[in-house]
Parts: C-alpha cells; sequence; structure tokens
C-alpha cells in the first residue's frame, strides 16, 4: 500500500499493489476528496513473458485477473509483455494499452501505447485522443543510449542521447526538440559505490531580438515622400533569434543513503525553491 496525504493527514492518493508469483499484476488506484471515501481513478494490470522467446508467454489475462497456466518464472527471467490501464467513471470506456518489447538482455527497446475507446474530455482529462497511438524506442551501444518519443508513430515529442559509463549507467544527457535543438542537458554523479549522489539540469536560453525585415535579395529602394493626409502604419519588426548564451544551470537534485543503502533525502533545488523529500522505512 502506499498513501499521500496532505498535511492536515487528509488522504490525497491510495495505491494497492497485488502480486502474483513474486511479480507485480496490478495496481489500484484510488483518489480521495474532502469527503475522505476513496474513489477508483484507474487500474493497472500487467502481463508477462518469458525472457526466453522460444518458449510461450506464461501469464494471459483472463477477465479481471492475471492466471498463471504454468510455475511462476524467476523474477530476474521475466519482462512484462503488456500493460493494460483502466479507468472509472466517467472514462469507463477508455484503455490503454501499452505492448513491451525487450531485446537479449532484457532491456525495453520499444515501447507501442494505443489509446481504445472514447469519452467525453478525454484529451484534456487524460491526455490521450481516440485512437491515438504513440511510440517509444530505445537504441543502444556499449557507451550510450538514444531514447526517442513519438506521437502518431512520427511526431517527434522527446528525443535524448546518454552517454553510459562502465556500469551502464547514465553519464550525460542530452534532450533536443522535434526540429534538433537541444533543449537542455542533465549531468549524472555517483559515490564509489554507484549510487546517483547528483544531478544537474543545463539549460539554453535562446535571447530574441526585434529587429527590421530586411534580406539581402530585396534591398531597400530608396522612393520620393509623397504627402499625404493619412498615415501609413509601418510593419511590424520581426523577431530574430539571436545566438543561444552559454548553458546555466536551472535545477540540482542531490540524494542521501541509508547505511542500508536505501534513499533517505531526495533535495530538488530549482530557482528560489527547495523542495526536501524525507524518506523512513519499517519492518513488518
Amino acid at each position: 500500500m502506499y498513501t499521500d496525504y496532505t498535511p492536515d493527514n487528509e488522504k490525497i492518493q491510495s495505491m494497492e499493489y497485488f502480486y502474483r508469483g513474486g511479480l507485480l499484476a496490478a495496481i489500484e488506484v484510488m483518489k480521495h476528496d474532502s469527503t475522505q471515501i476513496g474513489k477508483l481513478d484507474y487500474v493497472t494490470k500487467y502481463s508477462y513473458r518469458s525472457a526466453d522467446t522460444t518458449k510461450p508467454a506464461v501469464a494471459t489475462i483472463e477477465g479481471e485477473a492475471f492466471v498463471r497456466k504454468r510455475a511462476p518464472i524467476p523474477e530476474d527471467q521475466a519482462a512484462p509483455a503488456q500493460r493494460i490501464r483502466e479507468y472509472g467513471p466517467p472514462y469507463r470506456a477508455v484503455r490503454l494499452l501499452d505492448v513491451f518489447d525487450f531485446d537479449t538482455l532484457n532491456r525495453l527497446r520499444r515501447l507501442t501505447p494505443t489509446a481504445i475507446g472514447y469519452a467525453t474530455n478525454m484529451e484534456e482529462r487524460l491526455g490521450w485522443a481516440m485512437d491515438e497511438k504513440r511510440l517509444l524506442s530505445i537504441n543502444y551501444t556499449d557507451t550510450s543510449s538514444h531514447r526517442k518519443r513519438m506521437r502518431d508513430m512520427h511526431q517527434i515529442l522527446e528525443d535524448k542521447t546518454s552517454d553510459l559509463n562502465e556500469a551502464g549507467q547514465l553519464l550525460h544527457t542530452k534532450v533536443r526538440n522535434a526540429r534538433g535543438e537541444q533543449l537542455w542537458t542533465i549531468d549524472y554523479t555517483y559515490d564509489e559505490v554507484g549510487r546517483l549522489q547528483k544531478k544537474t539540469h543545463w539549460v539554453r536560453y535562446v535571447p530574441q531580438q526585434a529587429v527590421p525585415l530586411i534580406t539581402k535579395d530585396t534591398p531597400p529602394k530608396k522612393t520620393k515622400k509623397k504627402r499625404s493626409k493619412k498615415q501609413t502604419a509601418e510593419p511590424p519588426p520581426t523577431i530574430v533569434a539571436l545566438p543561444p548564451a552559454e548553458p546555466v544551470v536551472y535545477k540540482i537534485e542531490y540524494f542521501s543513503y541509508t547505511p542500508e543503502g536505501l534513499l533517505e533525502q531526495h533535495i530538488v533545488e530549482e530557482k528560489d525553491r527547495q523542495t526536501v523529500l524525507d524518506y523512513s522505512y519499517f519492518n513488518e
């Protein structure tokens, strides 16, 4: 169980996790209003396949539950095949289907989400249009990974290229837009045992300047001024982007851990605001 509270100890959201054979089967998410009565927000369900593609899948969806037909697969040999999100009212007619594709090293290579069904205002509230398809593709080398997210299988939403260290951890990430322009970069710092200690986010601001539009092909012509009672409005200046300035830090994240290696504190500093997340653990 995971529950999110307000400072007045009122529930905001609760998440209940269900497992079968040591693998995550479903997550039920409830939202809570001022009455503290939980209402279903959505349910996410998982089905799995064996990492060995020569063997048939051992998990299937039957009704509202996942039924395992054979012996459970070890967790390190299983990979999710599909993920289905079912929404509560008034979006019960909408389903979000994610199809996973992994490489031989069990790394995610492709994720294909598809919105199925229709409900009023679903694009505004859920962020998905009817029958919309998206694609997340990831290509790996020994020293880098390239992640690209697209809408309708062609419109680029995000383009990330990351350098990896010898342990396969992220070192530097460059984020570009659909035009290939670099938006920001992220640097990662680890401690001596390989735990993430710091993330530094850099951004390049592109200043703009209003100048009149003058081109080499159409030089301005000298004409005699004519007297006229009416004044003609001058054309508005053209906004021209100047070369990007030097990158500046706009956000820094710090991470600290308990002696057992569990995350103890996560600090986010952005502009004049600092957010501190403290984690505590208990054993049952």
